[in-house]
């Protein structure tokens, strides 16, 4: 495997929020600076290992499809012995978060209370601050929670929400498959110098990025394994990024040697194993 490879992963571009199409909006007009400043990066990493073909992998919501054309369309002209590949992948797609009732009088791009109460909630559930052996990955978003007389733990939630969405863990095993199914191609990407770009979403960027912290430092020996952890690892170290204002770049690197070798592999197959039991 060449060392130097890494894997670009980058966020869609912005779009318009579209709620009556389930979040699934397409781009603002105007962006085409960014997917310059995008292909730009991109342009350099082929350019420096002589990449012959590059497939891009995106999220199958509309903003990542299009902003991977968008980018494509900046890239062809000067990549001219470069072959370009569009493709989708579904472990990269946002977190469902179920089904919204909007106010009659919503209009798309609007403020919508009920993803910012349930966005609280889901966070203040999901991971326990103040006691972090009470996580709930299992919490789904928009979920009031009907307990067991037969209120609900969060009734304001069904006002907002017909039916709730995706867990953490559901997000967590949809990577980590993803993930596993990427190392089982690394070879023959590899043999024929073959470049995934990455476009997806910012939840599923920012855990990509947390993984392969987490893998630098097993590989190091600095931290364990323990199963049933990597959630909140991620989450820690999201934690301390936002604290320190230390936000990801337009495009993020990963290493291709670290995130997916086999005992790297081996730990996400555990993981995946303890999740999906849960």
């Amino acid at each position: 495997m060449r060392e130097s490879i890494k894997y670009p992963v980058t966020r869609h571009l912005e779009d318009d929020d579209n709620l009556f199409e389930n979040r699934d909006g397409t781009l603002i007009p105007g962006q085409e600076a960014k997917a310059k400043e995008i292909a730009s990066s991109l342009y350099c990493e082929v350019i420096n290992h002589d990449v012959p073909i590059m497939v891009f992998i995106s999220s199958p919501k509309k903003r990542a499809v299009e902003t991977a054309a968008l980018v494509s369309n900046e890239l062809r002209p000067r990549l001219e012995d470069t072959r370009i590949i569009l493709s989708t992948d579904e472990s990269l797609r946002d977190q469902n978060q179920g089904e919204i009732i909007l106010p009659k009088d919503y209009k798309p791009g609007d403020h919508f209370d009920g993803l910012s109460i349930a966005g609280k909630i889901f966070q203040k559930e999901t991971f326990n601050d103040e006691a972090p052996s009470q996580d709930n990955i299992t919490y789904r978003f928009g979920d009031p929670l009907k307990q067991a007389d037969g209120s609900y733990k969060y009734p304001e939630l069904r006002e907002y929400f017909s039916s709730s969405g995706e867990s953490y863990k559901d997000v967590m095993v949809r990577l980590l498959k993803g993930l596993r199914s990427v190392s089982k191609s690394i070879e023959r990407f590899e043999n024929k110098k073959v470049l995934p770009v990455i476009f997806t979403h910012s939840q599923v960027k920012q855990i990509y990025i947390d993984l392969e912290t987490i893998a630098k430092q097993y590989a190091a020996g600095e931290i364990k394994y323990e199963k049933g952890t990597l959630g909140r690892k991620c989450w820690e170290m999201y934690k301390t990024r936002k604290v320190l204002n230390l936000e990801t770049s337009t495009v993020d690197y990963l290493s291709v040697n670290e995130l997916l070798n086999s005992d790297i592999i081996n730990f996400l197959n555990s993981e995946i194993e303890y999740l999906e039991k849960l």
